[in-house]
């Protein structure tokens, strides 16, 4: 759990899982965590520069979730 977001080199990181006691276990203390369903979770818009969904794909049930999923990521990032 949260091998990869524990060492990415950014001071801003968060994690996001269904949850909280794993996440509270396995997450560095400097992470922000939020405890969600990753199909969703309220996150803010125009926020991320990037996102890393470990593990994830094989836990969404139809390739409606999946296009969802990715659509909301792409509004969620910062315009370059």
């Amino acid at each position: 759990m949260c091998e990869f977001i524990n060492y990415v080199p950014l001071q801003k990181r968060g994690a996001v899982g269904i949850n909280l006691a794993i996440l509270e276990q396995h997450a560095e203390p400097t992470l922000k965590r939020v405890a969600a369903d990753a199909l969703k979770a309220d996150l803010p818009m125009d926020h991320f520069g990037g996102v890393f969904a470990s593990s994830f794909l094989g836990h969404v049930n139809t390739q409606e979730e999946v296009a969802g999923f990715f659509t909301n990521l792409l509004n969620g990032r910062k315009q370059c």
